[in-house]
């Protein structure tokens, strides 16, 4: 792996007018859309406090995301990144359950295999992006201000 470049959150939407705060709220509700073998259903799964809650676990993200906007699943959840670029496709619809799920530094990965100079190259490239703000802007572009919870970066 690289060094981390950003962090990134697990979190989870509902829609507006959704009465639950907290994904636990859910028990007994529509559930939540997750895409299958990622580690947001990895966690639900394992989590017992979690338990009760129906999740649907679909073959790609883009049919979790179609689950939830048709209203057969009740919530969404995957990185914080993706949720806010849905929110800002349809304004005013959705809104973050409160708590996140779980932060997670991301990095480029590599087979474990690898012995080129690639990592410490990326490494490098990174480190002199985040020194003249390029990350920075890359980061801003692609991400909207939650003052909800803004992940650290």
């Amino acid at each position: 792996w690289t060094d981390s470049y950003m962090q990134s959150s697990l979190r989870a939407i509902v829609n507006e007018n959704c009465p639950d705060q907290t994904l636990s709220a859910l028990k007994g509700a529509g559930g939540i859309a997750v895409r299958a073998g990622s580690k947001l259903e990895d966690i639900l799964l394992q989590d017992e406090a979690m338990s009760a809650i129906h999740i649907y676990a679909c073959d790609t993200f883009e049919l979790a995301e179609t689950a939830f906007i048709k209203d057969y699943a009740e919530a969404l959840g995957c990185h914080e990144a993706v949720l806010q670029q849905i929110m800002k496709n349809y304004p005013g619809n959705y809104r973050f359950l409160e708590a996140t799920i779980l932060k997670v530094d991301l990095g480029v990965a590599f087979r474990k295999e690898d012995s080129s100079s690639l990592c410490e190259s990326i490494n490098q490239a990174l480190q002199d992006m985040k020194a003249d703000g390029t990350l920075q802007q890359i980061i801003d572009h692609y991400t909207i201000d939650d003052t909800s919870e803004e992940a650290d970066r």
